[in-house]
């Protein structure tokens, strides 16, 4: 489910440079393909990573509620899938937006959202939706989705650079601050941890919380494994950028390679890249 997942990330960061154009294509029906497959719409098409997805769909769904469903839908589909759309128009326009509207956008195309989702179905549970909707559980889902938007934005800052991409917080910063890229990255580590830190005294909240809403003892466990999934996402996302080569030299180096949406999901797509 998260191999895929991560897939489809891979797939939709698109490039700005040369070849921008025909990625900006492919990018749009990837989104067009999981779109329909989400609604009911697709079948497997011959397209790896669509197929993959058709696959990982169906086998979520069968298991849940419809109202898990139905929140996934809207995450995935027209949070995540569409906000990649709205990202790489930011990036054609080659100006960084207000942080505000950083924030929005990434609340949306940063997938927090839907990864918290995945959460739930690995738990075998799920957050009623009033419980779901409520203002701590929602404090801390947003400190989480920034937090892990702004650590992802400082370790990729050359790579984005390389390639020409300004939906970076540290690019955000830098505009809005008139400051060197050094003063910009100190700026949104100050953000990383100012959110850490709102986030353990939310979670202090938890237990005042359960006992207004008067939750049983399932209902408890729940919303602490959901705040579970919350910490393992932010520890998760600064291990793998750590481990990861995504961002190594070579990237930075070649940063206008062959376009990877289509290197991906092409149905003769080589399995290794040199």
């Amino acid at each position: 489910m998260c191999n895929v997942f991560a897939m489809q990330d891979d797939a939709l960061d698109g490039a700005v440079g040369p070849g921008a154009q025909v990625a900006g294509e492919t990018r749009r029906r990837i989104v067009d393909a999981l779109h329909s497959v989400n609604h009911g719409e697709g079948v497997a098409c011959g397209v790896p990573l669509v197929d993959a997805w058709a696959d990982v769909w169906q086998r979520l769904v069968a298991r849940r509620s419809p109202a898990w469903r139905d929140r996934l839908l809207l995450h995935h589909d027209e949070f995540w899938l569409r906000g990649f759309i709205r990202d790489a128009h930011v990036n054609r326009t080659r100006t960084p937006t207000a942080l505000d509207e950083y924030n929005d956008m990434k609340l949306e195309v940063g997938g927090v959202l839907p990864m918290l989702d995945y959460a739930e179905f690995a738990g075998d549970f799920e957050l009623p939706p009033w419980l779901y909707q409520n203002d701590v559980i929602q404090r801390m889902r947003r400190e989480c989705a920034l937090a892990g938007s702004y650590i992802n934005d400082v370790t990729s800052v050359e790579k984005d650079d390389a390639r020409g991409e300004v939906s970076n917080v540290v690019f955000t910063l830098q505009n809005e601050y008139q400051c060197t890229r050094t003063e910009a990255i100190e700026k949104a580590l100050g953000l990383i941890q100012r959110g850490i830190y709102r986030l353990q005294r939310q979670g202090a909240e938890l237990d005042p919380m359960f006992t207004s809403l008067g939750l049983d003892e399932d209902q408890r466990h729940h919303v602490r494994q959901y705040v579970r999934g919350i910490q393992d996402f932010l520890v998760g996302t600064f291990r793998w950028q750590r481990v990861s080569r995504r961002y190594c030299d070579h990237g930075v180096l070649a940063p206008h390679r062959a376009t990877y949406p289509d290197e991906v999901v092409a149905p003769t797509a080589p399995c290794e890249r040199s």
